[in-house]
């Protein structure tokens, strides 16, 4: 019964960690780029400075991802969390950041316009947020453990943006 009763917050929660730090990394991202560089984000150039937007963003994402989730888990370790249940929960927490993006995606767009890729910004925040997830877990009692993990997912990240980027120019 108590284990039961602990789960359902729990997985709300990540969701919610999830949306809370994807709204961290949009404040961010309009205090820190400026607005008129936005649409050479979305309309790739292959510019130095529409590479180096791409690599800032998700800089920004990953970084905030992390700030989250380490919280998130730390709140939560306590509890005994295993691994699956880690993996979990991360899948949720990437749910919950995605599903920010994706409906800031269909707000920018008439819905006809949405194909299969936007669902690829919820695969991908599921993804970069299980890369930290493991790390967090792996390197737990680790010191100064942010800079690789996060060099990996931004890494991730940008392979998806310039990938997308290329694929629909």
């Amino acid at each position: 019964f108590e284990r039961s009763c602990l789960v359902t917050p729990m997985l709300f929660s990540a969701f919610i960690f999830g949306f809370l730090s994807a709204i961290l990394a949009l404040v961010l991202e309009i205090i820190l780029i400026p607005s008129e560089s936005f649409p050479q984000v979305t309309a790739l150039s292959w510019s130095v400075r529409s590479m180096l937007l791409l690599i800032g963003v998700a800089f920004i994402e990953e970084s905030s991802k992390y700030l989250f989730l380490s919280r998130y888990l730390l709140q939560f370790s306590e509890n005994a969390v295993t691994v699956s249940q880690k993996i979990f929960l991360g899948a949720l927490f990437g749910l919950g950041f995605g599903s920010l993006e994706l409906t800031l995606a269909y707000y920018g767009t008439r819905f006809s316009q949405i194909d299969t890729w936007f669902f690829g910004i919820v695969f991908l925040h599921i993804a970069t947020s299980l890369i930290l997830v493991a790390f967090l877990h792996r390197f737990q009692n680790v010191r100064n453990k942010f800079l690789l993990p996060i060099l990996v997912a931004t890494l991730t990240h940008l392979l998806y943006n310039v990938l997308l980027s290329f694929i629909l120019s």
